[in-house]
Protein backbone atom coordinates (compact mmCIF):
# COMPACT_ATOMS: atom_id res chain seq x y z
CA UNK A 1 0.00 0.00 0.00
CA UNK A 2 1.13 3.60 -0.64
CA UNK A 3 0.38 6.37 1.72
CA UNK A 4 0.97 9.04 -0.85
CA UNK A 5 -0.47 9.34 -4.31
CA UNK A 6 2.78 10.20 -6.26
CA UNK A 7 3.73 6.66 -6.76
CA UNK A 8 0.33 5.57 -7.49
CA UNK A 9 0.18 7.99 -10.46
CA UNK A 10 3.92 8.00 -11.77
CA UNK A 11 2.94 6.58 -14.89
CA UNK A 12 0.19 9.14 -16.07
CA UNK A 13 1.07 11.54 -18.65
CA UNK A 14 0.09 15.38 -18.43
CA UNK A 15 -3.27 14.82 -19.99
CA UNK A 16 -4.87 11.75 -17.94
CA UNK A 17 -3.90 13.75 -14.79
CA UNK A 18 -6.17 16.31 -16.16
CA UNK A 19 -8.88 14.32 -17.50
CA UNK A 20 -12.32 14.26 -15.88
CA UNK A 21 -13.77 10.53 -15.96
CA UNK A 22 -16.56 11.30 -13.66
CA UNK A 23 -19.07 14.32 -12.73
CA UNK A 24 -18.51 13.50 -9.53
CA UNK A 25 -14.69 13.21 -8.86
CA UNK A 26 -11.96 15.46 -9.52
CA UNK A 27 -8.86 14.87 -12.02
CA UNK A 28 -6.41 12.91 -10.66
CA UNK A 29 -3.84 15.47 -10.66
CA UNK A 30 -6.11 17.79 -8.64
CA UNK A 31 -6.02 15.47 -6.08
CA UNK A 32 -2.09 15.00 -6.47
CA UNK A 33 -2.30 18.73 -5.83
CA UNK A 34 -4.81 19.25 -3.17
CA UNK A 35 -3.21 16.15 -0.67
CA UNK A 36 0.35 18.10 -1.33
CA UNK A 37 -0.89 21.73 -0.39
CA UNK A 38 -3.07 20.45 2.65
CA UNK A 39 0.18 18.82 3.78
CA UNK A 40 1.67 22.45 3.42
CA UNK A 41 -1.37 24.41 4.92
CA UNK A 42 -1.67 22.53 7.76
CA UNK A 43 1.61 21.59 8.94
CA UNK A 44 4.08 24.02 6.98
CA UNK A 45 2.39 27.05 7.44
CA UNK A 46 -0.12 26.71 10.71
CA UNK A 47 2.55 24.95 12.74
CA UNK A 48 5.66 25.74 11.16
CA UNK A 49 5.47 29.14 10.27
CA UNK A 50 6.24 29.49 7.00
CA UNK A 51 5.17 31.61 3.74
CA UNK A 52 3.08 29.60 0.82
CA UNK A 53 5.26 27.75 -1.27
CA UNK A 54 2.93 28.64 -4.06
CA UNK A 55 0.31 30.96 -3.29
CA UNK A 56 -1.31 30.85 -6.94
CA UNK A 57 -2.15 27.19 -6.07
CA UNK A 58 -4.63 28.32 -2.90
CA UNK A 59 -7.65 28.81 -4.65
CA UNK A 60 -6.89 25.96 -6.91
CA UNK A 61 -6.30 23.44 -4.40
CA UNK A 62 -9.08 24.52 -1.72
CA UNK A 63 -12.00 22.44 -2.20
CA UNK A 64 -14.21 24.69 -1.16
CA UNK A 65 -12.89 27.65 -3.37
CA UNK A 66 -12.89 25.74 -6.57
CA UNK A 67 -15.23 24.24 -8.46
CA UNK A 68 -15.00 20.56 -9.68
CA UNK A 69 -15.73 21.04 -13.27
CA UNK A 70 -13.04 23.03 -13.70
CA UNK A 71 -10.36 22.22 -11.90
CA UNK A 72 -8.45 20.14 -14.71
CA UNK A 73 -8.10 23.12 -17.38
CA UNK A 74 -6.91 24.99 -14.26
CA UNK A 75 -4.43 22.35 -13.34
CA UNK A 76 -0.43 23.40 -14.04
CA UNK A 77 1.32 20.94 -15.70
CA UNK A 78 2.41 17.26 -15.05
CA UNK A 79 6.24 18.66 -14.41
CA UNK A 80 5.25 22.01 -12.40
CA UNK A 81 2.57 19.33 -9.97
CA UNK A 82 4.95 17.37 -9.17
CA UNK A 83 7.82 19.72 -8.54
CA UNK A 84 5.39 21.40 -6.28
CA UNK A 85 4.57 17.82 -4.46
CA UNK A 86 8.32 17.51 -4.22
CA UNK A 87 9.05 21.18 -2.88
CA UNK A 88 6.66 20.10 -0.27
CA UNK A 89 8.21 17.10 0.83
CA UNK A 90 11.01 18.59 1.07
CA UNK A 91 9.86 21.25 3.00
CA UNK A 92 8.43 18.55 5.40
CA UNK A 93 11.37 16.52 5.97
CA UNK A 94 13.36 20.16 7.09
CA UNK A 95 10.26 20.76 9.62
CA UNK A 96 10.13 17.58 10.54
CA UNK A 97 13.78 17.80 11.72
CA UNK A 98 13.12 20.79 13.13
CA UNK A 99 10.01 20.06 15.08
CA UNK A 100 10.10 16.48 15.88
CA UNK A 101 8.46 15.08 19.24
CA UNK A 102 6.55 18.76 19.47
CA UNK A 103 3.04 17.44 19.76
CA UNK A 104 1.17 20.26 17.74
CA UNK A 105 3.74 19.81 14.76
CA UNK A 106 2.90 15.41 15.38
CA UNK A 107 -0.96 15.61 15.08
CA UNK A 108 -0.90 18.07 11.97
CA UNK A 109 1.33 15.87 10.18
CA UNK A 110 -0.60 12.77 11.20
CA UNK A 111 -4.05 14.60 9.91
CA UNK A 112 -2.24 15.35 6.51
CA UNK A 113 -0.84 12.21 6.32
CA UNK A 114 -4.28 10.10 7.13
CA UNK A 115 -6.01 12.96 4.65
CA UNK A 116 -3.26 11.74 1.82
CA UNK A 117 -4.16 8.20 2.46
CA UNK A 118 -7.86 9.18 2.09
CA UNK A 119 -7.62 10.40 -1.20
CA UNK A 120 -5.19 7.34 -2.51
CA UNK A 121 -8.06 5.10 -2.60
CA UNK A 122 -10.26 7.69 -3.87
CA UNK A 123 -7.54 8.21 -7.27
CA UNK A 124 -7.55 4.17 -7.04
CA UNK A 125 -11.24 4.28 -7.99
CA UNK A 126 -10.65 7.04 -10.25
CA UNK A 127 -8.04 4.99 -12.12
CA UNK A 128 -11.23 2.46 -12.31
CA UNK A 129 -13.21 4.84 -13.70
CA UNK A 130 -10.54 5.88 -16.47
CA UNK A 131 -9.54 1.96 -17.59
CA UNK A 132 -6.13 3.05 -16.10
CA UNK A 133 -5.44 -0.37 -15.37
CA UNK A 134 -2.38 -0.84 -12.59
CA UNK A 135 0.38 -4.17 -13.23
CA UNK A 136 -0.88 -6.71 -11.21
CA UNK A 137 1.32 -7.96 -8.13
CA UNK A 138 0.59 -11.52 -7.10
CA UNK A 139 -2.04 -14.04 -8.70
CA UNK A 140 -5.32 -12.27 -9.24
CA UNK A 141 -7.11 -15.44 -10.49
CA UNK A 142 -10.91 -15.12 -9.54
CA UNK A 143 -12.00 -18.07 -7.49
CA UNK A 144 -15.27 -19.95 -8.54
CA UNK A 145 -18.19 -19.72 -5.75
CA UNK A 146 -18.15 -23.86 -5.25
CA UNK A 147 -14.96 -23.44 -3.95
CA UNK A 148 -16.20 -21.99 -1.13
CA UNK A 149 -19.87 -23.46 -0.18
CA UNK A 150 -19.97 -22.00 2.85
CA UNK A 151 -20.18 -18.81 1.73
CA UNK A 152 -23.11 -18.99 -0.23
CA UNK A 153 -26.10 -18.73 1.63
CA UNK A 154 -23.84 -18.78 4.71
CA UNK A 155 -24.48 -18.78 8.06
CA UNK A 156 -26.63 -16.09 10.36
CA UNK A 157 -24.43 -15.16 13.47
CA UNK A 158 -26.13 -13.75 16.22
CA UNK A 159 -24.63 -10.72 18.09
CA UNK A 160 -25.97 -9.78 21.79
CA UNK A 161 -28.16 -6.96 22.55
CA UNK A 162 -28.09 -4.35 25.30
CA UNK A 163 -25.42 -1.56 26.13
CA UNK A 164 -22.70 -0.83 23.88
CA UNK A 165 -20.31 2.34 23.57
CA UNK A 166 -20.79 3.63 20.18
CA UNK A 167 -17.99 5.92 18.82
CA UNK A 168 -13.97 7.34 19.38
CA UNK A 169 -13.57 9.05 22.75
CA UNK A 170 -12.38 12.37 22.45
CA UNK A 171 -8.99 13.04 23.68
CA UNK A 172 -7.17 16.50 24.56
CA UNK A 173 -3.68 16.07 23.58
CA UNK A 174 -3.28 19.14 25.58
CA UNK A 175 -4.43 16.75 28.63
CA UNK A 176 -1.99 14.38 29.32
CA UNK A 177 -4.45 12.58 31.48
CA UNK A 178 -7.04 12.15 28.72
CA UNK A 179 -4.12 11.66 25.96
CA UNK A 180 -2.52 8.39 27.74
CA UNK A 181 -5.54 6.91 28.10
CA UNK A 182 -5.85 3.15 26.38
CA UNK A 183 -8.72 3.84 24.15
CA UNK A 184 -8.20 7.67 22.78
CA UNK A 185 -7.53 6.78 19.04
CA UNK A 186 -5.15 9.56 17.88
CA UNK A 187 -6.25 8.81 14.12
CA UNK A 188 -9.94 9.16 14.88
CA UNK A 189 -11.42 12.23 12.67
CA UNK A 190 -13.93 14.40 14.45
CA UNK A 191 -17.19 12.95 13.50
CA UNK A 192 -16.27 9.42 15.49
CA UNK A 193 -16.45 11.78 18.40
CA UNK A 194 -18.16 11.83 20.59
CA UNK A 195 -18.52 7.99 22.48
CA UNK A 196 -21.76 7.60 23.68
CA UNK A 197 -23.89 4.75 24.97
CA UNK A 198 -26.61 3.38 22.95
CA UNK A 199 -28.94 0.80 23.56
CA UNK A 200 -29.16 -2.17 20.61
CA UNK A 201 -31.34 -4.93 20.76
CA UNK A 202 -30.24 -8.79 19.84
CA UNK A 203 -30.06 -9.35 15.91
CA UNK A 204 -28.45 -11.75 13.57
CA UNK A 205 -25.67 -11.18 11.41
CA UNK A 206 -24.30 -12.53 7.55
CA UNK A 207 -20.94 -14.33 8.24
CA UNK A 208 -19.75 -12.70 5.12
CA UNK A 209 -20.92 -9.77 2.61
CA UNK A 210 -22.92 -10.76 -0.19
CA UNK A 211 -21.36 -12.17 -2.83
CA UNK A 212 -21.02 -11.82 -6.89
CA UNK A 213 -22.24 -14.98 -7.14
CA UNK A 214 -25.43 -14.25 -5.25
CA UNK A 215 -25.75 -10.70 -6.70
CA UNK A 216 -25.53 -12.61 -10.03
CA UNK A 217 -27.88 -15.12 -8.85
CA UNK A 218 -30.43 -11.67 -7.84
CA UNK A 219 -29.77 -10.51 -11.41
CA UNK A 220 -31.16 -13.65 -12.63
CA UNK A 221 -34.23 -13.93 -9.90
CA UNK A 222 -35.63 -10.54 -11.42
CA UNK A 223 -33.70 -8.11 -9.07
CA UNK A 224 -33.82 -5.10 -10.93
CA UNK A 225 -37.14 -5.68 -12.38
CA UNK A 226 -39.38 -6.26 -9.36
CA UNK A 227 -40.34 -3.42 -8.11
CA UNK A 228 -41.82 -4.55 -4.72
CA UNK A 229 -37.92 -5.14 -3.56
CA UNK A 230 -37.59 -1.18 -4.18
CA UNK A 231 -37.73 2.17 -1.93
CA UNK A 232 -39.51 4.50 -4.64
CA UNK A 233 -36.74 7.30 -4.39
CA UNK A 234 -34.62 3.64 -5.55
CA UNK A 235 -36.57 2.84 -8.34
CA UNK A 236 -37.02 6.38 -9.49
CA UNK A 237 -33.10 5.99 -9.72
CA UNK A 238 -32.35 2.70 -11.42
CA UNK A 239 -35.12 3.31 -14.19
CA UNK A 240 -34.17 7.11 -14.72
CA UNK A 241 -30.36 5.99 -15.03
CA UNK A 242 -31.60 2.37 -16.87
CA UNK A 243 -29.21 0.39 -14.02
CA UNK A 244 -29.07 -3.21 -14.50
CA UNK A 245 -25.63 -4.95 -12.96
CA UNK A 246 -23.28 -3.46 -9.92
CA UNK A 247 -20.78 -0.69 -11.76
CA UNK A 248 -18.09 -2.01 -13.59
CA UNK A 249 -19.72 -4.74 -14.75
CA UNK A 250 -20.26 -5.42 -18.77
CA UNK A 251 -21.96 -7.90 -20.75
CA UNK A 252 -19.99 -9.94 -23.20
CA UNK A 253 -21.60 -11.27 -26.71
CA UNK A 254 -21.16 -14.68 -25.20
CA UNK A 255 -23.97 -13.65 -22.21
CA UNK A 256 -21.40 -13.87 -19.41
CA UNK A 257 -20.85 -10.76 -17.23
CA UNK A 258 -17.24 -9.14 -16.78
CA UNK A 259 -16.13 -6.60 -14.40
CA UNK A 260 -12.96 -4.10 -14.17
CA UNK A 261 -10.46 -4.65 -11.69
CA UNK A 262 -7.68 -2.46 -10.93
CA UNK A 263 -5.72 -5.28 -13.25
CA UNK A 264 -8.29 -5.24 -16.01
CA UNK A 265 -11.56 -7.13 -17.14
CA UNK A 266 -12.49 -10.30 -15.27
CA UNK A 267 -15.14 -12.82 -14.88
CA UNK A 268 -17.90 -11.70 -12.88
CA UNK A 269 -20.38 -13.87 -10.38
CA UNK A 270 -17.43 -15.70 -7.84
CA UNK A 271 -16.22 -15.90 -4.08
CA UNK A 272 -15.60 -12.24 -4.22
CA UNK A 273 -17.49 -9.38 -2.40
CA UNK A 274 -20.18 -7.46 -4.89
CA UNK A 275 -18.93 -4.42 -5.21
CA UNK A 276 -19.68 -1.08 -6.89
CA UNK A 277 -23.80 -0.77 -5.81
CA UNK A 278 -25.44 1.90 -4.27
CA UNK A 279 -27.05 1.78 -1.02
CA UNK A 280 -30.12 2.16 -3.40
CA UNK A 281 -29.05 -1.19 -5.00
CA UNK A 282 -28.18 -2.56 -1.44
CA UNK A 283 -31.20 -1.68 0.16
CA UNK A 284 -33.39 -3.64 -2.63
CA UNK A 285 -31.06 -6.70 -1.96
CA UNK A 286 -31.67 -6.68 1.53
CA UNK A 287 -35.19 -6.42 1.05
CA UNK A 288 -35.57 -9.05 -1.39
CA UNK A 289 -33.75 -11.36 1.09
CA UNK A 290 -36.21 -10.83 3.75
CA UNK A 291 -33.24 -9.22 5.17
CA UNK A 292 -31.67 -5.40 6.17
CA UNK A 293 -28.68 -3.43 6.25
CA UNK A 294 -27.31 -3.09 9.72
CA UNK A 295 -27.40 0.30 11.39
CA UNK A 296 -24.09 1.80 12.43
CA UNK A 297 -24.57 0.76 16.11
CA UNK A 298 -25.55 -2.97 14.83
CA UNK A 299 -22.37 -2.89 12.94
CA UNK A 300 -20.12 -1.19 14.74
CA UNK A 301 -21.02 -3.76 17.55
CA UNK A 302 -20.54 -6.66 15.73
CA UNK A 303 -16.99 -5.82 14.44
CA UNK A 304 -16.29 -5.17 18.43
CA UNK A 305 -16.74 -5.92 21.72
CA UNK A 306 -19.45 -4.78 23.88
CA UNK A 307 -16.97 -4.77 27.11
CA UNK A 308 -13.44 -4.24 25.82
CA UNK A 309 -13.84 -1.49 22.40
CA UNK A 310 -11.45 -2.70 19.58
CA UNK A 311 -9.63 -0.71 17.20
CA UNK A 312 -10.05 -3.34 14.80
CA UNK A 313 -12.29 -6.47 15.00
CA UNK A 314 -9.47 -8.35 16.17
CA UNK A 315 -7.45 -6.14 18.62
CA UNK A 316 -5.73 -3.27 19.10
CA UNK A 317 -3.17 -3.18 16.01
CA UNK A 318 -3.58 -3.50 12.06
CA UNK A 319 -2.12 -7.15 11.24
CA UNK A 320 -1.09 -8.32 7.85
CA UNK A 321 -2.95 -11.32 6.84
CA UNK A 322 -5.83 -10.68 8.96
CA UNK A 323 -7.66 -8.36 6.46
CA UNK A 324 -8.53 -7.50 2.88
CA UNK A 325 -6.58 -3.82 3.12
CA UNK A 326 -3.87 -1.64 1.61
CA UNK A 327 -3.48 -2.62 -1.85
CA UNK A 328 -3.15 -0.20 -5.00
CA UNK A 329 -3.03 -3.44 -8.12
CA UNK A 330 -4.48 -6.77 -8.48
CA UNK A 331 -8.16 -7.22 -7.00
CA UNK A 332 -10.03 -7.97 -4.20
CA UNK A 333 -9.70 -10.89 -2.40
CA UNK A 334 -12.29 -13.84 -2.10
CA UNK A 335 -14.75 -13.99 0.87
CA UNK A 336 -13.28 -15.70 3.68
CA UNK A 337 -9.92 -15.98 2.70
CA UNK A 338 -8.84 -13.56 6.53
CA UNK A 339 -10.73 -15.82 9.00
CA UNK A 340 -7.81 -14.64 11.30
CA UNK A 341 -9.62 -10.97 11.02
CA UNK A 342 -12.82 -12.16 12.57
CA UNK A 343 -14.50 -10.20 15.49
CA UNK A 344 -15.39 -11.66 18.76
CA UNK A 345 -18.87 -12.96 17.52
CA UNK A 346 -17.14 -14.88 14.62
CA UNK A 347 -18.02 -12.70 12.00
CA UNK A 348 -15.51 -12.31 9.01
CA UNK A 349 -14.60 -9.43 6.61
CA UNK A 350 -15.94 -6.59 8.57
CA UNK A 351 -12.53 -5.36 8.21
CA UNK A 352 -11.42 -4.66 4.39
CA UNK A 353 -12.80 -6.17 1.13
CA UNK A 354 -15.32 -3.68 0.70
CA UNK A 355 -17.40 -0.73 2.18
CA UNK A 356 -20.53 -1.66 3.82
CA UNK A 357 -23.70 0.27 3.78
CA UNK A 358 -25.28 0.78 6.96
CA UNK A 359 -29.02 2.43 7.67
CA UNK A 360 -28.42 5.44 9.00
CA UNK A 361 -27.94 9.30 7.59
CA UNK A 362 -25.06 10.55 8.08
CA UNK A 363 -24.97 12.67 11.45
CA UNK A 364 -22.81 14.33 14.03
CA UNK A 365 -22.67 12.29 17.11
CA UNK A 366 -24.16 13.80 20.46
CA UNK A 367 -21.43 16.24 21.49
CA UNK A 368 -19.96 16.84 17.76
CA UNK A 369 -17.45 19.43 17.84
CA UNK A 370 -15.33 19.87 14.55
CA UNK A 371 -11.85 18.99 14.13
CA UNK A 372 -9.01 20.83 12.93
CA UNK A 373 -10.05 19.76 9.48
CA UNK A 374 -13.35 22.04 10.13
CA UNK A 375 -14.84 21.14 6.87
CA UNK A 376 -14.51 17.74 7.18
CA UNK A 377 -17.58 16.24 8.61
CA UNK A 378 -20.05 19.67 9.30
CA UNK A 379 -20.96 20.29 5.79
CA UNK A 380 -22.07 17.16 4.91
CA UNK A 381 -24.92 16.12 7.48
CA UNK A 382 -27.80 15.39 6.97
CA UNK A 383 -30.65 13.10 4.84
CA UNK A 384 -28.38 13.33 1.80
CA UNK A 385 -25.58 10.68 2.63
CA UNK A 386 -25.71 7.47 3.75
CA UNK A 387 -23.17 6.25 5.73
CA UNK A 388 -20.54 3.23 5.41
CA UNK A 389 -18.38 1.57 7.13
CA UNK A 390 -15.36 -1.02 7.19
CA UNK A 391 -12.76 0.00 4.59
CA UNK A 392 -12.76 -2.05 1.18
CA UNK A 393 -9.29 -3.54 -0.25
CA UNK A 394 -8.32 -0.09 -1.40
CA UNK A 395 -8.36 1.29 2.16
CA UNK A 396 -5.51 2.39 4.61
CA UNK A 397 -5.61 0.50 7.54
CA UNK A 398 -5.76 3.70 9.34
CA UNK A 399 -9.13 4.42 7.80
CA UNK A 400 -10.07 1.04 8.38
CA UNK A 401 -10.60 1.02 11.84
CA UNK A 402 -14.01 0.04 13.82
CA UNK A 403 -14.75 3.68 14.51
CA UNK A 404 -14.46 5.33 10.67
CA UNK A 405 -17.12 6.92 9.53
CA UNK A 406 -17.32 7.09 5.53
CA UNK A 407 -19.85 8.79 3.75
CA UNK A 408 -22.05 8.80 0.41
CA UNK A 409 -25.16 10.02 -1.50
CA UNK A 410 -26.77 7.02 -1.74
CA UNK A 411 -26.83 6.85 -5.78
CA UNK A 412 -22.95 6.58 -5.47
CA UNK A 413 -21.45 3.44 -6.23
CA UNK A 414 -17.77 4.27 -8.02
CA UNK A 415 -16.05 2.95 -4.58
CA UNK A 416 -15.76 -0.18 -3.56
CA UNK A 417 -19.10 0.09 -2.00
CA UNK A 418 -20.67 -3.79 -0.82
CA UNK A 419 -23.42 -4.95 1.12
CA UNK A 420 -23.92 -6.61 4.85
CA UNK A 421 -27.25 -7.96 6.05
CA UNK A 422 -28.85 -8.22 9.15
CA UNK A 423 -32.32 -9.79 10.63
CA UNK A 424 -33.78 -9.43 14.23
CA UNK A 425 -32.99 -11.97 16.39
Amino acid sequence: MSDRIAPVVADLDDVTLRQQFHVDFSPIGWHLGHAAWQRERWVLREVGGLPPLAPEFDALFDTFRSRKGARGTRLPDARRLRSYVEQVDEAMELARSRHRGEPQFERAARLADNHERQHVEIVLCVRLLGRLYVEPVGPTESPIESELPEIADGPWIPVEGGAFRLGAPRGDASDTESALQKDVDEDAWDNEHEAHEVHIDPFLMRRHPVSEAEWLGWMHAGGYERREWWSPEGWSWRTHHGVVAPGHWERSADGRWYRRALCGPTLAGGARPVAHVSWYEADAYARSQGARLPTEAEWERAASDARDKRRYPWGPSFEVGRADLGRCSGDCAALGAHPRGASPSGIEDLCGGVWEWVADHFAPYPGFVPGRYAEYSAPWFGARHRVARGGSWLTAPSNARVTFRNWYEPHVRQPCLGVRLVRDA
